[in-house]
């Protein structure tokens, strides 16, 4: 098991469009991936349980990986919540 802490750097925070990006990311794996943020956890990456967690930038969260290449996985995870997610208008 690995822990690591990231920081939400997105403006708008992690909304719908890169919840999808980051649970397409793992959705493949499996190990274990739990996500805390201020005593709330959740226990599986899903766009959904990402968007209860509503996540705004500087928020603080750790990501915790049980499994294969934990370390790659913590840290892929890492740099997706820590993206600027650039979306052209709608």
């Amino acid at each position: 098991m690995i822990s690591r802490k990231a920081t939400i750097m997105n403006q708008n925070g992690i909304h719908v469009r890169p919840s999808k990006i980051i649970a397409a990311s793992v959705a493949d794996y499996p190990g274990k991936i739990s996500v805390s943020k201020d005593g709330y956890t959740v226990n599986s990456i899903s766009a959904m349980n990402l968007l209860t967690m509503a996540l705004i930038e500087h928020d603080q969260i750790v990501i915790t990986v049980t499994g294969k290449k934990e370390e790659l996985v913590a840290k892929n995870l890492a740099e997706l919540f820590e993206s600027h997610f650039d979306f052209s208008p709608r």
